[in-house]
């Protein structure tokens, strides 16, 4: 399992299919692509590598490192039938700034987001806390589906303005 963050794995996974002491699992809780990037290393210097992750969970991070060499490389290390599952934005973003104010947990926010050509910038502020400034790529359904079909059944499930994507490796 690889995921950008511990905090995203939903607790009932760890539960309902005690995967924590059952598989083999890698967490990477920093930057994400500098670990794909390592793992890749490792697997060209060997020559055979033996598939050996099962679940891939990446909620709103996928737009920072898919590309078509990754995907490959994830299909290197994932077992026969293994799940790939992440979401990302449906529809691509507005070109004018979009204000989000909300209150989550006693704290307030407000959110700005908006595109310039292909990349999203959003700015998170937090009551309390300093603000989040990051940037990443606009991925459209068919951008995704190309990197993803030659090793992946793909399945999208639409909710609202995410969509989810279900992968099994072939």
């Amino acid at each position: 399992m690889i995921e950008q963050e511990f905090s995203m794995i939903p607790k009932d996974m760890w539960l309902k299919y005690n995967y924590y002491k059952q598989n083999k699992i890698a967490i990477f809780n920093k930057d994400i692509r500098y670990h794909l990037t390592m793992i890749n290393n490792s697997i060209k210097r060997a020559e055979n590598v033996d598939p050996f992750i099962d679940v891939v969970f990446c909620q709103q991070a996928i737009n920072y490192w898919l590309e078509e060499t990754d995907v490959e490389m994830l299909a290197k290390i994932m077992n026969k039938n293994g799940l790939f599952i992440f979401n990302t934005f449906n529809s691509k973003p507005s070109t004018k700034p979009r204000v989000l104010e909300y209150k989550l947990q006693n704290r307030n926010y407000v959110e700005i987001s908006w595109l310039i050509k292909d990349t999203i910038n959003h700015i998170q502020i937090c009551q309390g806390y300093e603000h989040h400034f990051t940037q990443f790529k606009y991925m459209s359904h068919k951008y995704i589906t190309d990197c993803l079909k030659p090793y992946f059944d793909i399945k999208r499930i639409k909710d609202n303005k995410t969509s989810i994507y279900v992968c099994r490796k072939r």
